[in-house]
């Protein structure tokens, strides 16, 4: 099911099924009747998401609509401009992008986490969490704290408890 464009929405571009299934376990914070209000799509990888950013000319059509990028930084952390750059300066504030250091699964070793990506997605996602201060995630903290406030103040995401 596709979003309601003239309501707020967001469209996750996924760089590969490890990013797209941490997502995924990330995304369970948010109540079933607002999942309407997401897309999720996995790109086959990071020059892919790009072309996905620069080519959603919808952004600058609906107001309503936010991007959020989950990539691997792969050691680069300047890809967080690099991404946003490619939509127009206007509308730049409204695409985000969070990921791990270098990529999933090692950030999961790194954190000391056993377990599947989208069970990885909810452990990042719990209230709590302060695995967002180390390194290997720290590029995208600020982002993160960004799009949650973002969602909040649309009612896409709950409030903070």
């Amino acid at each position: 099911m596709s979003c309601n464009n003239d309501r707020p929405h967001l469209h996750i571009y996924s760089e590969d099924t490890a990013t797209h299934d941490a997502t995924d376990g990330f995304m369970q914070l948010f109540p079933e009747r607002q999942h309407r209000q997401i897309q999720a799509f996995t790109c086959s990888g990071y020059p892919n998401v790009k072309q996905k950013v620069e080519n959603d000319a919808k952004l600058a059509l609906f107001p309503e609509r936010m991007i959020l990028c989950v990539i691997d930084f792969d050691g680069k952390p300047e890809r967080i401009k690099e991404l946003k750059n490619l939509a127009p300066v206007e509308i730049q504030n409204r695409v985000y992008v969070i990921g791990c250091a270098d990529e999933v699964e090692a950030s999961k070793r790194i954190l000391g986490f056993q377990g599947h990506n989208d069970d990885f997605g909810k452990r990042l996602a719990s209230p709590n969490n302060t695995d967002w201060n180390h390194p290997c995630l720290y590029s995208s903290k600020y982002e993160l704290e960004r799009l949650l406030i973002d969602l909040r103040l649309k009612g896409i995401c709950p409030d903070e408890e």
